[in-house]
């Protein structure tokens, strides 16, 4: 916890992430804090349409409107199969199409490996 004018604040307050979010971002080393703060503030309400994202299996014109700020919440509304996903997650996976994105969270590897992509 920090303050400023006397006042304390949480990271949290500053960036407006769940307390979830917050201990999947506090076990992350500098470096992808760094990556993640990086999408955060300066494009986390761009599209997968808007960065031009699509997948082999190709996305719907539903799941093109994910924002990278739903990837980072996995909350992306895109449920196909990717790669380092445990049968248990496969097994779990919700239907395409089923729950629109930043509506449902379901934590699943296909919208971290696409962050990976995006920030490359």
């Amino acid at each position: 916890m920090s303050t400023v004018k006397n006042e304390p604040f949480t990271i949290e307050d500053s960036i407006g992430l769940s307390s979830d979010m917050m201990q999947v971002f506090e076990k992350l080393n500098s470096k992808e804090r760094s990556l993640l703060w990086l999408a955060y503030v300066d494009g986390h309400n761009l599209t997968l349409a808007e960065l031009q994202i699509d997948d082999i299996q190709g996305l719907t014109s539903e799941e093109k409107q994910a924002k990278v700020i739903d990837l980072l919440t996995a909350r992306s509304g895109v449920y196909h199969p990717s790669a380092y996903s445990t049968r248990s997650m496969e097994k779990t996976l919700p239907a395409r199409g089923s729950l629109p994105p930043g509506t449902f969270w379901f934590y699943q590897n296909w919208d971290f490996n696409t962050l990976a992509t995006i920030f490359k």
